[in-house]
């Protein structure tokens, strides 16, 4: 290297060190003068992410009506920095109290209930609003544990609280008449309380909800003063007509078990979000949800120690909900919850009137003493249903009596509303529409008819005589017989007049050919709909059951009451087993349970399997075999009338034979139908065959008004070509129910739409009383073409034809209903003339 270079590279290094040593001289600044400032900062600042959510999705009726939105509203929130010391909590506390006397002078009240309550005699008692011991030692191990306090005892922790939260410091300066009341610190307190029970989830606490716009535009400016208070948008859900549609519906709530959570969880919900609880809000949770991961937004912010935000940093926007429209009308909706209310209410009356009869109570004086000696009850129409299907089963309209607010839901009850809602012995929540399987009594009786037109075992021409009692299976005094007795019964009837006459006979005649075992009849209850759910999209539908031996016992099923249609084998089995047991202790036998439990399924199965009309011999030898064989009796134990009568007995109740045939005939026995699958059968029958599931969703329309789903009718099964050429006859029945002559013909001689109608009547026997029996009527209009069927269901309801005004209401308002939009589609007179 030269001299020259040797100088440039000095002159280089003489640069570089002096670059150094300016960044090591400010790092040095940085790090020791200003490094009390900028640590401030850091400590002051810091950032958080905060997931936000979209509204939930609207639901409309097909018509586009709203029928659940969510609204903006706005809440006071509060959060405790967890790095601020005892010294930030003053200005905590203060703002706490600031806050509740803004909020409250506009009606918006704080209440957390502080579980620290004092005596009167100035010592102190922890009340966490239970009675029960030990969830109120799990809360108050919780308020000690979160409040640090575990050792303390419990007239010490006050003070010691209002010292750590420096309650008494808010009042400090201010005169001794306006200081804080007991009750306002406890107050201050109870917040308090919320948020260190709600510390681990680092998330603010909601300390005013739905607050008002003024109030939250002036508590905006003063935020810089309210420490950890902040602002916060939520949706709130609204139900704006009410009751309206209330089971269809449903209401959103918290989720409600871990189970759910966990499954929640993962399509990523938080532990606080809203979920659909019931209805369609809980059927469509997926596609109304703005909580699901893929819809989440999120923002995340600088804030400072106190938990105000200083600024945004980055944003993703949340998406909403889809909006679900629903097929049902609303304005039939509200005619057919009307017609509900006003025909149990007419209902009601009537039987009251009855029990205050003279001729009433003479007739029914045995049963009415057998009721009082067992201290039994009188039950009277009090609840029901209504469904309003069109001829594919999209749902019009769904009344179920009586019904619930779902807005309380949402906004809280107080104790009346939770005494009406939750604790009412009608059970508002329940859906009596698709949850309620009952006795159907005469409205099953279009299927016996067309299960026997259809195999041949009866024609259209053919004619049966009532002949009093029906003595093929019984012969004894109590033979089923029909309603109306001699002189009066019923002659010359072909299947229009047996419809017509709801003759008891003519269909204990024509199921008893159809086979005692009543595997055929069921069969074809089956194909018409009703041994299967509706599939209808909302939670806890009932399945209905049609009387055959599978329905009474079925041994591929456990013995109990979920896991077999009725509980009738569960009780025959508990039975059995308090009979064996006891025949154990009387001969110092000890039987055990599982021992038992083999010996009486083995005895179930053989009167299973045993053959129809078997003599009663038969039973008791194969008793007797399995009796010696799974709990070694003696063959002088098996001999025994004591012993081997009760079994038979027993075993009897879940052996199907003629007897019970007959009475399903007629919509009794152990068939019990849910009434909208009573719908969906007389859709059926007034469609030409055609058996749908129950459609309650119209469409799905995404936030941006794409319709991007419409749902479908679901045909199951086609009986068109099998029962089509039958169905004008079992019509023209149903036309003379409502005629001179039929059944309901009082109810509808003055109704101007009587011609436009087919329909029938139920009266289902549920005990000796009348006044209990369950009253349906079903119908179908306009008759030449139908549109809609309606299905009237009110148990212990008097009878099938005290349901008919509904059944008007119902229809009338329909029919004119499009009465009006012909008008409105027809030109005016002379619109066209020149």
């Amino acid at each position: 290297m030269n001299k020259k270079d040797r100088w440039r590279f000095a002159i280089l290094v003489v640069l570089v060190m002096g670059c150094f040593s300016v960044l090591v001289v400010r790092l040095a600044n940085l790090q020791v003068r200003g490094g009390d400032d900028y640590g401030e900062i850091a400590s002051r600042n810091m950032t958080k992410t905060i997931y936000e959510r979209g509204s939930r999705g609207e639901i409309l009726d097909v018509n586009g009506s709203r029928l659940a939105y969510d609204k903006k509203i706005y809440n006071v929130e509060f959060y405790r920095t967890p790095s601020s010391g005892k010294e930030q909590n003053a200005a905590y506390s203060k703002a706490i109290w600031e806050v509740i006397q803004t909020v409250e002078a506009v009606g918006v009240e704080v209440d957390f209930d502080f579980w620290l309550q004092p005596n009167e005699d100035g010592t102190w008692r922890f009340d966490t609003g239970t009675t029960d011991e030990s969830v109120a030692a799990r809360r108050e191990e919780m308020f000690r544990g979160n409040f640090y306090c575990t050792s303390r005892d419990v007239n010490e922790i006050y003070d010691w609280l209002c010292e750590n939260y420096q309650i008494n410091a808010i009042d400090a300066d201010w005169p001794e008449e306006e200081k804080l009341t007991l009750e306002d610190k406890l107050q201050v307190l109870g917040v308090w309380q919320e948020m260190q029970m709600n510390a681990f989830n680092s998330e603010p606490i909601v300390i005013a909800k739905d607050i008002p716009y003024g109030t939250m535009i002036e508590l905006e400016t003063r935020m810089i003063s309210l420490d950890g208070m902040s602002i916060s948008v939520e949706n709130q859900r609204v139900y704006p007509r009410g009751t309206l549609a209330c089971h269809i519906l449903g209401y959103t709530g918290l989720i409600q078990s871990e189970t759910q959570m966990q499954d929640y969880l993962a399509k990523g919900y938080m532990r606080s979000d809203t979920v659909g609880l019931d209805g369609v809000e809980n059927t469509m949770e997926e596609w109304l949800t703005p909580n699901s991961s893929l819809r989440q937004g999120y923002s995340v912010v600088e804030v400072d120690r106190s938990g105000r935000r200083i600024r945004e940093l980055e944003r993703v926007e949340p998406s909403d909900g889809n909006t679900v429209r629903l097929t049902i009308q609303s304005d039939l909706q509200a005619v057919t919850e009307q017609a509900l209310e006003d025909v149990i209410n007419y209902i009601r009356d009537e039987e009251e009137k009855r029990l205050q009869n003279s001729t009433w109570l003479e007739q029914n004086r045995e049963e009415l003493l057998e009721y009082q000696a067992s201290e039994r009850e009188i039950n009277l129409a009090q609840n029901g249903a209504i469904v309003v299907l069109d001829m594919e089963c999209r749902l019009l309209a769904m009344a179920s009596y009586p019904d619930y607010d779902p807005n309380l839901f949402i906004l809280g009850m107080d104790e009346a509303q939770y005494q009406r809602t939750m604790l009412d012995e009608r059970n508002p929540l329940f859906n009596n529409a698709i949850q309620a399987a009952d006795t159907p009594g005469s409205v099953f009786k279009m299927c016996t008819a067309l299960a026997a037109l259809s195999n041949g075992y009866l024609t259209l021409t053919e004619e049966i005589d009532d002949e009093g009692s029906f003595t093929l299976y019984d012969t004894s005094s109590t033979a089923p017989k029909c309603w109306t007795n001699y002189p009066s019964r019923h002659q010359n009837q072909t299947i229009v007049q047996g419809l017509q006459n709801s003759c008891n006979y003519f269909f204990y005649t024509i199921a008893s050919r159809m086979g005692a075992d009543g595997e055929l009849l069921h069969e074809f209850a089956s194909q018409l709909g009703l041994t299967s759910k509706t599939n209808i999209d909302l939670p806890g539908e009932a399945q209905s059951i049609v009387g055959c031996q599978n329905s009474l016992y079925d041994p591929s099923q456990p013995i109990s009451g979920t896991s077999q249609d009725t509980w009738i084998p569960y009780l025959v089995q508990q039975s059995l087993k308090e009979h064996l047991r006891n025949i154990g202790v009387e001969y110092n036998i000890n039987y055990s349970d599982e021992r038992l439990d083999q010996c009486i399924k083995a005895l179930m199965d053989m009167a299973y399997n045993t053959e129809q009309g078997a003599d009663m011999q038969t039973w008791i030898r194969a008793a007797r075999i399995i009796l010696m064989e799974e709990l070694g009796m003696t063959t002088e134990m098996v001999y025994r009338a004591p012993i081997m009568s009760p079994i038979t007995e027993y075993l009897n109740e879940i052996k199907w034979g003629g007897s019970q045939t007959i009475m399903t005939a007629i919509g009794q026995s152990i068939t019990m139908t849910t009434p909208i699958a009573m719908a969906r059968y007389m859709a059926a029958i007034a469609n030409g065959g055609y058996v749908y599931d129950v459609q309650i969703i119209d469409s799905i329309i995404a936030p941006g008004g794409e319709v991007i789903n419409e749902f479908e009718p679901t045909l199951i099964n086609d009986l068109s070509d099998e029962i089509g050429e039958y169905l004008p006859s079992i019509k023209l029945g149903l036309e003379g129910v409502v005629d001179d002559g039929g059944t309901a013909e009082s109810y509808f001689s003055n109704w101007k739409y009587r011609n436009e109608i087919a329909a029938k009547t139920g009266t289902a026997e549920k005990s000796e009383l009348d006044v209990e029996s369950n009253s349906w009527m079903v119908a179908m209009a306009p008759y030449d073409d139908p549109e809609i069927v309606v299905v009237v269901y009110v148990p212990n309801g008097l009878s099938g034809a005290m349901s008919s005004y509904a059944i008007q209401d119902v229809v009338e308002y329909y029919l004119d209903s499009k009465v009006e939009d012909t008008e409105l589609i027809l030109p005016a007179p002379n619109a066209f003339a020149q």
